[in-house]
């Protein structure tokens, strides 16, 4: 095999959020630490969010851009990721997969989601599957038998910093609840989890993300200007530090489900929609998380109703940071175990 060469095949917008740029970011860091070159093949409307969100020294191909230059770079990688898989583009995710096999000789690796929207192989050819998630096994059948197979929460991308922040964690200086939810929040559960906690007296931390709406932004300044104990976190470049000062992780179940339980912090999340709810109930029962769900009568409420007691309680000291549980299933060590599975 000639010397590997990395396409990070991945998209970002405000429906899908920053979490596939967040993997590819991550992984990008492990390529560079071992002297692999890597690109980063997107959408030309994405790269300047991009440009201004990686290191300076990231090479960028317009996989949209009329000129070709995607199906030439094609020819000249070893290896293609593929992390387009959302919900509703399982269909377009398999096409592009036939695409890449069609004009190149790369090994092609996807990088799965949970069903309804997982990977099923339809006329092409995959080396790899990723499925860095809880109990995959339970939820999806298992691809072609040339495929290799890695699925577990021991592959969850997280970068390096999440490694420095468990081994140095300390208690957090103050008792504390860190809000995210997401690198978009469209529905705009931030601005309700703070205005549902803003009387409690707790110091709040709101990410902020690089996707977020202008007026979310502004009505979250305006309450961050009127109450001290409220602090905005514009577009960190990681959320490990955040993550292992606070308490509590309160937002949605992107990603930040699994960089929370490495750090073995408690969480409660907020699921939208009905499309991963047996997968999300596998939280609850490994006690992992806690997550509730906006499609149930009265999930929305107990949602509330569970992060304000949560809120008395690190109030009055009597809460527990640490989820021992979760950060016995969930490792820092993900992005480090895939690639050595991908290159050796």
């Amino acid at each position: 095999m000639s010397e590997p060469f990395i396409a990070l095949r991945y998209d970002v917008s405000p429906t899908i959020g920053m979490g596939h740029a967040s993997r590819a970011r991550i992984l990008a860091n492990e390529f560079d630490r071992r002297k692999i070159p890597v690109i980063h093949a997107v959408k030309q409307a994405a790269i300047p969010l991009l440009q201004s969100w990686l290191s300076d020294s990231v090479q960028f191909v317009a996989v949209d851009a009329p000129n070709e230059q995607w199906q030439t770079q094609m020819s000249t990688v070893t290896d293609v990721i593929v992390d387009t898989l959302w919900h509703t583009n399982a269909t377009a995710t398999n096409r592009e997969v036939i695409t890449i096999n069609t004009n190149s000789d790369a090994r092609v690796t996807v990088i799965d989601s949970m069903p309804p929207d997982h990977f099923i192989c339809s006329n092409c050819k995959v080396h790899a599957l990723l499925t860095p998630y809880l109990d995959a096994q339970k939820y999806r059948p298992p691809p072609p038998k040339k495929t290799v197979w890695l699925n577990s929460p021991l592959y969850s991308l997280l970068g390096a910093e999440y490694d420095v922040c468990k081994n140095h964690s300390e208690s957090a200086s103050e008792a504390s609840i860190l809000i995210c939810c997401g690198g978009s929040d469209t529905d705009q559960l931030s601005l309700q989890i703070v205005r549902s906690l803003i009387n409690h007296d707790v110091p709040l931390h709101i990410v902020v993300g690089p996707l977020f709406d202008p007026e979310l932004v502004t009505a979250l300044t305006e309450l961050a200007q009127q109450y001290s104990h409220l602090t905005l976190h514009h577009k960190p470049n990681s959320l490990a530090p955040l993550i292992a000062a606070t308490s509590l992780v309160v937002g949605r179940p992107g990603l930040l489900r699994y960089e929370a339980a490495a750090l073995g912090r408690p969480a409660v999340y907020l699921g939208k929609g009905f499309a991963y709810r047996d997968y999300y109930r596998g939280f609850n029962e490994s006690g992992i998380a806690t997550i509730f769900f906006d499609t149930d009568n009265q999930g929305i409420n107990d949602f509330s109703a569970y992060i304000q007691n949560a809120a008395n309680s690190i109030k009055a000291n009597t809460f527990s940071r640490d989820n021992y549980t979760a950060s016995s299933l969930v490792d820092t060590n993900g992005a480090q175990r895939f690639v050595d599975a991908l290159v050796h």
